[in-house]
């Protein structure tokens, strides 16, 4: 059997969300997929890293392509066309138009583009719902990573979906399990204990307004920094506008991407750790969290709530007052933290990579012609 996998998700530097995933799955697969199995991973660029340390029985298959863009269009969908993989593996949520293997298994990450169109350019939204529309029709499965995004799915495409969609949870990176406390890196950033963190994009779907006007009330109370961990995305000019109107703009620390090798210290040297998206498919930052032992707040109805289960405190996202309230609450009462803290930490038994991996691998498997 070939199997073959796009890897230019997971080829690129510095990988976050999407691309963070997919250079897992890919490591991981690694170590499942057995050696009989030959495997070719398609990229624009030779593989990076770890990523190009590959079995005996994998291969890299480099695609030039001159343009910055539809490299999947034209040059893999070329590739896939003259010389089809038995099965194909998408983890980056993204298959060609023109021609895509007839066993073709695509990971489906989340639907926030529908549910939240504002928060993608007109043109952006336009390809990805032609992408969604190709994956839902060609696909013989579709992996998500949580029953939120899975229902999402259902209710977004319907009969089109029938019994294609399989859940498989994601794993956590176990360096957060050493997550240690170190004043050295947050001095470097100018953060000070106690502070609330959140870690992701930095966009208005994230429901970053509502997480500094909520701060705001606790400031008034309680003296504590809220640090922002990740890129400015859509709706930043808002989210850095409301900063600048609070009366506690020099405790809110806006810190862009920082290196990984600083992020568990920021995770281990946190009071609390704030996500309260509008709209999340899993939650990966809840499992970093969680790891490095601090107690988290996210949303109701969320992907990021299933993923926590009794181990998080959860408020309507929509509420300013009640999200301000549940930080209050974490903020003051150490036994609840503690609490918290313990269930974290014994939920993770239920997350790994290579859990993730071997059921994408049992999925794959059962795809053979």
């Amino acid at each position: 059997m070939v199997l073959g996998i796009e890897a230019d998700h997971a080829n690129k530097e510095p990988r976050t969300g999407v691309e963070a995933v997919c250079w897992q799955i890919i490591e991981h697969l690694k170590k499942v997929v057995p050696s009989e199995v030959r495997v070719i991973l398609y990229s624009r660029f030779p593989l990076k890293g770890e990523l190009g340390i590959l079995p005996l029985n994998w291969e890299s298959k480099i695609l030039p392509w001159p343009l910055g863009k539809l490299w999947s269009q034209t040059r893999l969908t070329s590739e896939l066309w003259k010389n089809p993989p038995d099965i194909y593996f998408a983890p980056g949520q993204l298959v060609p138009f023109f021609y895509t293997p007839k066993n073709t298994v695509t990971f489906l990450h989340d639907s926030a583009f529908r549910v939240f169109p504002s928060a993608y350019n007109f043109w952006g939204r336009q390809y990805l719902k032609l992408m969604d529309r190709q994956i839902i029709r060609a696909s013989k499965f579709i992996v998500t990573s949580s029953e939120f995004n899975k229902v999402e799915i259902m209710r977004l495409y319907g009969k089109k979906a029938n019994n294609k969609v399989r859940v498989v949870p994601l794993g956590f990176s176990t360096e957060f399990n050493e997550a240690k406390k170190d004043q050295a890196v947050l001095d470097r950033y100018n953060v000070k204990s106690p502070y609330i963190l959140y870690v992701g994009r930095v966009e208005e779907k994230k429901n970053i307004i509502r997480l500094v006007q909520a701060y705001n009330e606790v400031r008034s109370k309680t003296i504590c920094q809220l640090v922002l961990v990740g890129k400015p995305r859509v709706g930043h000019d808002k989210i850095a506008n409301e900063i600048t109107k609070s009366q506690y703009q020099k405790d809110i620390k806006e810190l862009g991407f920082v290196a990984k090798e600083d992020l568990p210290a920021f995770y281990a040297s946190a009071t609390v750790f704030a996500f309260p998206s509008l709209y999340e498919g899993f939650g990966l930052p809840v499992l970093e969290a969680f790891a490095a032992g601090i107690p988290v707040l996210t949303s109701k109805g969320t992907g990021a709530a299933e993923v926590g289960g009794n181990a998080v405190l959860t408020v309507d996202p929509d509420s300013v007052i009640e999200i301000a309230n549940g930080l209050s609450k974490l903020l003051g009462n150490s036994g609840l933290r503690y609490e918290l803290v313990q269930k974290g930490r014994a939920r993770l038994k239920d997350f790994s990579w290579d859990k993730t991996a071997l059921g994408i691998w049992e999925i794959i498997r059962n795809c053979q012609p």
